[in-house]
């Protein structure tokens, strides 16, 4: 497509889809949009005609076992609350737990009735690690330190809020954001920073699998 581009300075739909040296592409024309059948995208959207927009849980962690303290954790909650309103999403916190104290939290919001929920989204901030995974083969893998230094992968958390493991969000949108510094690497920690605009981007990217635009 660039070299397209390049050949076409003043380009329009019509020479950008015309023939060049490697490809065919056929033009298209009034009566074949006419024709075409919106009806399949249409059915492919997400359904945010629900009572609730839904939660988010937010943890965050800045103190370890054996580790200094992380700087900016406070910042990344203060962000990640205002992701929370942006999304219109009601926010669970926590700070500072250790993998008991984690795994809980994620067993209650588990079991948790989202049937009037239009989504889920989960956040967190912490130490992050690349390490084998026993449960994928030893295949290394993202993972979250606790306050206590045990981990929790990545995928384990994902995993727990799946279409079969939480019915109640089946075929919902489930968002996740991850912040993870590297654990034992003296830099600082980065704060989430979003930008309302980019946030408006992704929210219509993240809620509709067609790019429909939520019901608001």
């Amino acid at each position: 497509m660039e070299d397209v581009l390049n050949k076409n300075k003043n380009y329009t739909p019509e020479n950008i889809l015309e023939k060049d040296d490697t490809r065919e592409s056929t033009i298209i024309d009034d009566t074949m949009v006419s024709n075409f059948d919106f009806s399949a995208i249409m059915d492919d959207r997400y359904d945010f005609s629900h009572i609730k927009r839904g939660y988010m849980a937010i943890i965050v962690n800045d103190s370890f076992k054996n580790g200094r303290k992380r700087k900016g954790s406070d910042v990344d909650m203060i962000n990640l609350m205002g992701v929370a309103n942006k999304l219109g999403l009601s926010p669970v916190t926590k700070k500072n737990v250790t993998k008991t104290q984690m795994m809980q939290f994620l067993l209650d919001l588990q079991m948790l009735d989202f049937s009037e929920c239009d989504t889920f989204a989960f956040a967190i901030s912490t130490h992050g690690v690349e390490t084998p995974n026993p449960r994928k083969g030893g295949a290394l893998d993202h993972a979250l330190v606790c306050t206590d230094d045990e981990l929790i992968y990545t995928s384990t958390i994902t995993e727990m809020f799946s279409n079969g493991n939480c019915p109640s969000l089946c075929n919902k949108p489930k968002m996740f954001f991850i912040e993870a510094s590297k654990k034992n690497i003296e830099e600082e920690t980065v704060s989430l920073h979003c930008e309302i605009d980019q946030l408006e981007r992704s929210r219509r990217l993240l809620y509709d699998k067609r790019f429909a635009q939520p019901h608001l």
